[in-house]
């Protein structure tokens, strides 16, 4: 997203990395909440099946119900009142993240729902929405760049360098050798084929999070792992948005979005 608006790029190519990289978030959130329950039972020395089930279920399942009810909210805002509508989601975002960490719901899930009900099944233009918030995304992201900055130290990164370097080259290849043969069952078009892959290999801010919770609920070996997961992104984030806004470059995507100002609206 951070690139996205910083190239201004939108077409075939922007539109469906952005898509790939939710659904790929959110498929991420789902398989880390099972197996973190399944490898907390057995680290635990036991294994509760329906428990788990209905820890992951509720996780899932109550976190798309209730994103549905904040769309549902959200829309009707948007729709009765003409002002206001950018400050009133960043507050009920506020409230999500603090309010879902304390009844075991996903912030993310809950959002990335309300958005789905938003531009599928809600009466109001989402446009409307978006547009107030775009002036500003270039300085959130510089923000969240520079904090996930903070976490990368360079000297764990260069006593680990021969495992990240194997783990970040077998992760960007994965996605090459997939996405070409996704492309080529789809028959999709040649610049999707191309360039399609590098869309998935950035990492920030979902990786970031689940080392910090790795390194928290498990703590026989979990500061470790988070160090070399750390030491992964780090590799990730220095080379792969390069790459990705080569590709952005190369596809002539670049610059065809209208651009906003900052806190101008224009």
């Amino acid at each position: 997203m951070a690139l996205l608006s910083e190239t201004r790029a939108d077409g075939p190519l922007s539109r469906l990395v952005l898509a790939t990289v939710v659904v790929a978030d959110l498929v991420v959130v789902i398989v880390y909440s099972v197996l973190a329950a399944i490898g907390g039972a057995v680290f635990g020395g036991e294994l509760d099946l329906r428990g788990t089930a209905i820890d992951v279920s509720w996780e899932l399942f109550g976190s798309m119900a209730f994103g549905a009810v904040i769309g549902m909210l959200i829309g009707r805002f948007v729709k009765h009142i003409a002002n206001g509508a950018a400050m009133f989601t960043l507050l009920v975002c506020v409230v999500v993240a603090e309010i879902g960490s304390q009844i075991h719901l996903d912030p993310l899930v809950v959002m990335l729902a309300a958005g789905v009900w938003l531009e599928n099944f809600s009466r109001v233009d989402p446009r409307k929405l978006l547009s107030q918030f775009e002036s500003a995304e270039l300085p959130v992201f510089l923000v969240f760049f520079a904090l996930a900055g903070t976490r990368l130290d360079l000297g764990q990164l260069w006593l680990m360098i021969v495992p990240v370097l194997l783990l970040a080259t077998t992760r960007a290849g994965v996605f090459f050798l997939g996405c070409r043969a996704a492309c080529a069952r789809t028959n999709a078009i040649p610049v999707i084929a191309r360039y399609g892959w590098t869309g998935l290999v950035p990492q920030a801010g979902l990786s970031l999070v689940l080392a910090v919770v790795i390194r928290r609920n498990f703590p026989s070996f979990g500061p470790a792992a988070a160090v070399l997961l750390l030491s992964v992104v780090a590799v990730n984030q220095l080379v792969a948005p390069i790459l990705l806004r080569f590709s952005l470059v190369r596809s002539q995507e670049a610059g065809k979005r209208p651009t906003s100002g900052f806190a101008t609206g224009h």
